[in-house]
């Protein structure tokens, strides 16, 4: 009896590596044959799918020559999860290389899941991922990649980052930030947490935003969209791209931002904490672009565009009340 994939708990694409496999398995029967082709006629996705998963698996065999045996058994030692199971079970040692293997056939795919990347305050980095995507990271930030066989979803757990994705049909792209993910449609774009909010800008292509409460449509080049803690998304707008690229090149850029906001991003890059002493001065507009790594040169512009001044406290605090109390 033919073991035919279940359409209701596997993906198109994991029914697709399941029929590549079987054909593969010496075990194929008349049956399977009838079984498939009603299979790929239920869908015109179906053949498609099938068509991608068999360019891979012609792939395999050149994998096998140029993979050394210790990259093959690392690929043995990692366990495929219940559905994957499903899949390879009982077709032996190549069909879990080829499961493992079928999206992309380099070893450097196998990124294990949960590896976290992280920044201190004052420091970015950038890392390259095994797909060719490439995330970097600003200051103050982390991020742990959970790839899999059908899926790539990077957890941005605190911070900033900017995210080039590359292409892949056959798995997508997404970015878990707070209460809401990001999902690319083939772009660039900008994630920023800060103060319970979190702020995506697409630099190129297009994403939708995605929370327990609404859905997006899709956010464009040039625009931003805002959602917070409670999933509520704000009005979508527009963009000033090189203000929010700016932090790659070590600037922070304000335009009539409220101060408790720009001590709030300034805070991000140093060992220091605001108090703004006086309800007042929150409301006060700053404008100018300033160099991340000085605190020292902020903190005099500050005092000598603006009526405030600053006082060191202990346990870098830094307070900032009215000039009128000088």
């Amino acid at each position: 009896m033919t073991d035919k994939p279940r359409a209701n708990d596997q993906t198109i694409k994991e029914q697709a590596g399941y029929w590549i496999v079987r054909q593969n398995s010496g075990r194929w029967s008349g049956r399977d044959e009838q079984a498939f082709r009603q299979w790929l006629l239920e869908k015109p996705e179906h053949a498609q799918a099938f068509a991608q998963v068999k360019n891979l698996w012609q792939g395999l065999d050149r994998f096998k020559s140029a993979t050394p045996l210790p990259a093959i058994k690392s690929g043995r030692a990692i366990r495929p999860t219940p559905s994957h199971r499903r899949m390879l079970g009982g077709l032996g040692t190549l069909s879990l290389i080829f499961g493992l293997y079928i999206l992309n056939p380099d070893p450097s795919y196998f990124i294990p899941i949960g590896q976290s990347y992280s920044t201190l305050k004052g420091q970015q980095t950038s890392v390259a991922l095994a797909d060719g995507s490439e995330i970097v990271l600003n200051t103050d930030s982390e991020v742990t990649i959970a790839y899999s066989l059908w899926q790539r979803r990077i957890i941005l757990k605190r911070g900033e980052a900017a995210f080039k994705v590359a292409h892949e049909t056959l798995r997508g792209f997404t970015v878990e930030a707070g209460r809401g993910e990001i999902i690319d449609i083939g772009t660039q774009f900008n994630v920023l947490q800060l103060r319970g909010q979190v702020q995506v800008t697409v630099t190129e292509g297009a994403v939708r935003v995605k929370t327990p409460r609404q859905s997006s449509p899709p956010i464009l080049a040039g625009q931003r969209l805002a959602f917070s803690d409670d999933g509520s998304l704000s009005m979508m707008d527009r963009a000033d791209l090189g203000t929010v690229s700016a932090w790659r090149q070590g600037h922070i850029i304000f335009d009539m931002t409220p101060l408790d906001e720009a001590v709030a991003q300034v805070a991000r890059y140093h060992a220091v904490k605001f108090v703004i002493d006086e309800a007042k001065l929150k409301r006060l507009k700053i404008s100018g672009t300033f160099n991340s790594q000085d605190l020292k040169g902020f903190l005099a512009t500050l005092e000598s565009l603006y009526p405030l001044r600053t006082q060191w406290g202990s346990g870098q605090i830094v307070h900032l009340t009215s000039a009128a109390l000088r």
